[in-house]
């Protein structure tokens, strides 16, 4: 395809061809466009139910990475069980937890292209508030700080954490996968 004069004279001289679209620039701007308007869902008062459903992410970008991956969202929410580690002046380990509007907030989504449901959960540790790391090795989710491990579907495997990885809500429509802003909180396990 060879650019009209114009085009050409502002591409520069030794332009002989313009670039194609690269499909994975659409699919970045399809995720900016989804970001901005996340940002500016985020900032509005919204009413309570279904309709406070926001979007998160595009499936395609999910399936692209191998069907999970970690994301840090422009959404508020409130977390009444927020736990963080701290330490006292002598170094003492304690865990305290606060109830906290946290925003944006730190996410890992899994997507099966198999029965076409998302998950979407807290990329934190329910013990201690860590930013969880996924292990491709072992297909799981590591706290790197107090050692608690958890699968993709968020439930606990080992570790000193009492309970199961926190939720958002989550449906795939049109392509996109949505959540609801309210914390699910994981379960106990025995």
């Amino acid at each position: 395809m060879q650019p009209s004069s114009g085009v050409a004279s502002l591409m520069g001289e030794d332009c002989v061809a313009m670039r194609a679209l690269h499909p994975t620039d659409v699919v970045l701007s399809i995720a900016v466009a989804l970001l901005a308007a996340t940002v500016a869902a985020s900032c509005t008062s919204r009413p309570a139910g279904p309709s406070s459903d926001v979007p998160l992410i595009p499936v395609v970008l999910v399936t692209q990475a191998s069907g999970i991956v970690p994301f840090r969202a422009p959404i508020r929410i409130r977390d009444a069980q927020l736990q963080m580690v701290e330490y006292d002046a002598a170094g003492k380990l304690s865990l305290r937890s606060y109830d906290e509007v946290v925003f944006p907030i730190d996410l890992m989504i899994t997507y099966s292209e198999d029965t076409q449901q998302a998950l979407v959960f807290l990329r934190r540790s329910p013990h201690g508030g860590c930013l969880l790391l996924w292990n491709n090795l072992t297909n799981r989710l590591d706290d790197p700080c107090l050692g608690s491990k958890f699968d993709l579907t968020g439930q606990h495997i080992s570790g000193p954490s009492r309970r199961n990885l926190d939720q958002l809500p989550a449906n795939v429509r049109d392509g996109i996968i949505w959540v609801t802003p309210e914390v699910v909180y994981g379960a106990l396990h025995p």
